[in-house]
């Protein structure tokens, strides 16, 4: 495998800032979301599911699949690895996912096609 760096002790240590703040930004995100989880495989919109715009996500609209791509990339980062890119090129995927899901969002769970328009997708006050 070719590494990132002869001397990766700098990508080392940003990549496990940025695999912790992944993980954490996550985990607090499917903790705050509580019963109104789906998982992706069988995401369902029950009639019980409410918006959530607080804690988390009342900066973003998306943390669990930010901070999965942030770990993923932390992860090749600290292993100094090439592979870091094609965790980079993972990206596009979720945020197509990401939007599938607003749509039908916006279309069955009330209140949630207004908090779109106050939140960004997965960094808060840029993207």
């Amino acid at each position: 495998m070719l590494p990132l760096s002869a001397e990766p002790a700098l990508w080392r240590a940003v990549g496990a800032a940025a695999f912790t703040a992944g993980l954490s930004i996550a985990l607090l995100g499917r903790i705050q979301l509580g019963g109104n989880w789906s998982d992706i495989e069988s995401a369902v919109i029950r009639r019980e599911h409410r918006v959530v715009c607080n804690g988390i996500y009342r900066y973003v609209r998306h943390p669990i699949y930010a901070g999965d791509l942030l770990l993923l990339v932390g992860l090749e980062l600290a292993l100094n690895s090439w592979l870091v890119v094609l965790a980079v090129l993972l990206v596009p995927i979720v945020a197509r996912q990401a939007m599938r899901e607003e749509r039908e969002l916006a279309e069955t769970l009330p209140g949630y096609d207004e908090y779109r328009r106050q939140t960004k997708r997965f960094i808060p006050f840029l993207a």
